[in-house]
């Protein structure tokens, strides 16, 4: 899929196709193996609020999202034309989780539904919008 991302981003496509086809990877990458609800990744709540029950029987507690805003990361893959750099950014910023509605609240009320916080970087903690706002996180097997 990250071959994807460089053939569009090299071809003649309008920046909007190009991002439209970028997005679309993100989602299928973030996907991948790990379709709703059975996210690898969930907040801490929304463990909790499943304890006993399959996510599935708990659906309107949880909001999907992405650990780093997917308009984030298709500003770091339009940054570099090297495909191993794109599957890297995938590999590590691509991720699903769920988290509550409350949860969600929070990184809105903090400016981080669709950014990450000022001082981040590429290369840096992809988790960092949690924790500027406190929301824990586990992997579930």
């Amino acid at each position: 899929m990250a071959a994807d991302v460089s053939i569009a981003l090299s071809s003649k496509l309008s920046d909007t196709a190009k991002f439209i086809v970028m997005k679309n990877v993100i989602w299928e990458w973030s996907l991948n193996d790990r379709k709703k609800p059975d996210c690898q990744i969930v907040s801490a709540g929304v463990d909790k609020l499943a304890q006993g029950f399959d996510l599935k029987d708990v659906r309107g507690g949880w909001t999907f999202e992405h650990i780093v805003p997917i308009c984030v990361i298709q500003n770091l893959l339009a940054k570099t034309a090297d495909v191993s750099k794109q599957r890297g950014i995938l590999e590590k910023y691509a991720i699903a989780c769920l988290v509550t509605k409350d949860e969600d609240a929070l990184l809105r009320e903090h400016g981080l539904t669709n950014s990450m916080p000022r001082t981040w970087r590429n290369g840096d903690d992809e988790f960092a919008r949690y924790r500027q706002v406190g929301i824990e996180w586990v992997k579930r097997e």
